[in-house]
């Protein structure tokens, strides 16, 4: 059984970033950390106070599975214990967010 996560931004510069990071050219103006933790379904990194989680199975599209499922709720309860973090993005890789 999957619990529903709803992840809101801690302020305003947080949620304008978490808006702009799809843009190229947001992303070119901020130097990215260093990828947070070792994944096989997902990468994480962070740029500033964003935490960036992306689905990576591109052979899959994506496709939800539980170990996926295991590996975003871990992230996710990282990234909330960091008070470095404000607010978290959910991203897919290459053709598709999730099938």
């Amino acid at each position: 059984m999957f619990r529903s996560l709803v992840v809101k931004p801690f302020s305003r510069s947080a949620a304008t970033a978490s808006a702009t990071l799809g843009v190229k050219g947001a992303v070119a103006r901020h130097q990215l950390s260093s990828i947070c933790f070792a994944y096989g379904m997902i990468k994480t990194e962070t740029q500033g106070r964003v935490a960036i989680i992306t689905l990576n199975r591109p052979k899959a599209l994506n496709a939800l599975c539980s170990e996926l499922f295991h590996e975003i709720n871990d992230a996710l309860a990282r990234f909330d214990n960091d008070a470095n973090i404000g607010a978290v993005v959910l991203t897919g890789s290459e053709r598709a967010f999730a099938a």
